[in-house]
């Protein structure tokens, strides 16, 4: 014989499904009234929130000077410096790696800080390739080393040299010695007498071809006689930025940087070589390794 549930027990059954029924209806709906009192909320808090005010870009224009030319890259610093001021890196810093290119955040135009670029997906690994020969010599590797020290110890000399002639430019304005017209025009002359010295200087020191030199070092130079002739007369060629010159000045400029970054590193305290060889050595190194001339 089966088992009957009794009535009393089956209406209060029911009696429990519908309040739970009811019950979860008016949770549902509260939940909605507080979710549309948090949009409102978020919405008035965004209203009310002030826009970012427009920033400088300091790092963003360094970086498109850097790019220029090297002609043109005195030029744009000094563009930047009458800008900005002091917080504008000279030349020497931004060679000696002492200026930190990112102590100014990135800005968009509308001032607004720019946002890190998405994660690109992870490409599968790479399958292993045979590490190849070395077909140098250990001896050979320094002496290039060497070599590639001391062409970028006169890159050093040649923007120290334009930025020398800058700052006698400025000077003379200063003083109203010169008008900016003036030493405009005695400052392009005093660079290209620099810039023909520093490629004779080379071609001497290396006993390569002047036109070899300048597929190195691009750029217009003088002619001898004008040469001799500018350098007899500082004053009516030059309106007196110099008063006289040193046919070491480049090579002077060109050793002390190489010695300085090169030759004798200070790490952690200690000295210590990077290269074995002197200056005069790595420039010897040049016509092999820089100018392609087997000796």
């Amino acid at each position: 014989m089966a088992c009957k549930i009794p009535k009393a027990i089956t209406d209060l059954k029911e009696k429990a499904k519908d309040f739970a029924t009811e019950l979860e209806g008016d949770i549902l709906d509260k939940v909605k009234e507080i979710k549309g009192a948090a949009d409102g909320l978020l919405t008035d808090l965004e209203k009310a929130l002030p826009k970012l005010p427009e920033l400088p870009d300091l790092q963003t224009e360094l970086g498109k000077v850097m790019a220029m030319a090297d002609s043109e890259i005195t030029a744009g610093l000094a563009t930047l410096k009458e800008k900005y001021g002091g917080v504008v890196p000279s030349m020497d810093e931004i060679l000696a790696d002492t200026f930190d290119f990112c102590s100014v955040p990135p800005v968009k135009e509308d001032g607004t800080v720019k946002a890190d670029p998405p994660a690109t997906p992870s490409a599968p690994p790479a399958a292993s390739k045979p590490k190849p020969t070395q077909d140098k010599s250990i001896s050979e590797i320094k002496e290039s080393t060497a070599a590639t020290s001391a062409e970028r110890s006169f890159v050093h000399a040649s923007s120290t040299m334009e930025m020398f002639v800058i700052e006698r430019e400025n000077e003379k304005i200063k003083e109203g010695v010169l008008t900016k017209e003036e030493a405009a025009k005695y400052r392009s002359r005093l660079i290209l007498w620099y810039g023909t010295l520093l490629t004779k200087t080379i071609a001497n020191e290396t006993g390569v071809d002047i036109a070899l030199v300048q597929e190195i070092f691009p750029g217009p130079i003088l002619k001898d006689e004008f040469f001799v002739e500018w350098e007899k007369d500082p004053k009516k060629h030059f309106g007196g930025l110099i008063s006289k010159f040193s046919d070491e000045f480049p090579l002077v400029l060109a050793k002390k940087y190489y010695d300085e970054r090169f030759n004798i590193s200070n790490i952690w305290g200690i000295k210590s070589k990077r290269t074995n060889f002197t200056f005069e050595e790595a420039v010897k190194f040049m016509t092999k390794y820089i100018y392609k001339i087997e000796e």
